[in-house]
């Protein structure tokens, strides 16, 4: 793909590979981004140039305010009331339950959990009541919100008719980026280690 670094420019993906999104047309797919798209912020290098016939969310590694953010939806940008992962999943339902009767990808890139470390107050609270940090209190609660979206994302294929028909598959991009679990893994983000490099792939 070309791309050799997170920042400096080095992130961008080139206009001629070729995405899952742009495979997918000739079979009469439509498909849509929704949430974090860090390959580009420019033509032909955005989720739209790549192949992408919907995008919700941003371009750029982070954001710096989950709560209620300025979100563009095709080129118009426009402040979305709520906790940014809970606004991503409502955009990704809309999105399937749109095209139902149609062959779709919807490729949902979530932002959390990322810094900066923000998450909804009762689940911030819950945490901390526990006797973690606040940076790790507000990963983990980021991490039950994002549990809870993808449990209503698979509610609404469920609800639709669409799970027996549906290829789900969950992953993550690295290792946590703090001093927290990760299951005795040497490493952390950032690194080649086990700890940075291994994640999950649950497939349904």
């Amino acid at each position: 793909t070309r791309v050799l670094n997170t920042t400096s420019g080095l992130e961008v993906l080139h206009g001629d590979e070729v995405t899952l999104a742009e495979a997918l047309k000739p079979a009469g797919y439509v498909s849509g981004c929704f949430g974090k798209w860090h390959n580009g912020a420019n033509h032909p290098s955005t989720a739209r140039g790549q192949g992408f016939d919907e995008f919700f969310g941003f371009h750029g590694g982070f954001f710096s305010n989950y709560f209620d953010p300025a979100l563009e939806h095709d080129g118009v940008t426009a402040v979305r009331k709520g906790f940014i992962t809970d606004v991503i999943a409502d955009a990704a339902m809309a999105f399937i339950e749109k095209h139902r009767s149609q062959p779709f990808f919807c490729y949902v890139p979530f932002n959390a959990c990322h810094s900066p470390m923000q998450a909804p107050a009762d689940l911030f609270a819950k945490y901390s009541a526990l006797g973690f940090e606040p940076k790790t209190a507000a990963v983990y609660a980021m991490v039950e919100n994002l549990d809870t979206n993808l449990g209503r994302m698979l509610a609404k294929l469920d609800a639709l008719g669409l799970a027996e028909n549906t290829i789900v598959m969950f992953t993550t991009d690295n290792g946590p980026n703090t001093a927290r679990f990760n299951g005795g893994m040497r490493g952390a983000k950032g690194t080649q280690y086990q700890g940075g490099t291994r994640v999950p792939s649950f497939w349904r």
